[in-house]
């Protein structure tokens, strides 16, 4: 594991060859530290396991840029989001968009993470914003000082299912 923004064992590369091989994979991160984005990360595009070593020991630094994590399908795309934190991620730290038209849409999975200081400028949910989209299933995770130009300053999700559990939500604004 390196926690550079790009080149070989990054995050940014596992996106990549988990977005060419057919099929879920598992992205597990074990390294301590902050991996700072010089780009947005390559949109996913397959079912993708990103597992991180805790919240409190690897972080994706968006530098108040950048979008830290895009889903945009027109299949049923399941992401799951584990032990790590977002942090200052730009229009909507962590977006899933799935498509009007298609009865298969993308759903999102997260434990045990922390969002921190994303905002989304010019629009909705600063930390996470859902459209088109299934189920969110959020456990054991911490959304704070999240802020949204218009609405849900923690999150905005347009889907079916939403189930949050355990997790706490402090000082996110929005408007």
């Amino acid at each position: 594991d390196s926690t550079a923004d790009s080149g070989p064992d990054t995050l940014r590369e596992a996106i990549e060859t988990a977005n060419s091989s057919p099929g879920p994979d598992t992205i597990s991160i074990t390294t301590a530290g902050t991996v700072t984005l010089q780009s947005p990360l390559p949109s996913i595009t397959e079912d993708l396991t990103i597992n991180g070593p805790g919240a409190d020991q690897f972080t994706i630094d968006g530098v108040a840029t950048h979008r830290v994590l895009n889903v945009q399908s027109v299949t049923d795309v399941q992401l799951a989001i584990s032990d790590v934190t977002i942090a200052r991620g730009r229009d909507s730290a962590v977006s899933v968009r799935g498509d009007e038209y298609s009865s298969d849409q993308p759903s999102l999975t997260l434990t045990g993470v922390t969002f921190d200081g994303n905002a989304s400028i010019h629009g909705n949910g600063g930390a996470l914003y859902g459209r088109e989209v299934d189920t969110l299933t959020v456990s054991d995770s911490t959304f704070t000082g999240n802020y949204a130009y218009s609405k849900g300053g923690a999150l905005i999700w347009d889907g079916d299912t939403v189930s949050i559990q355990d997790s706490t939500f402090e000082q996110n604004s929005s408007g």
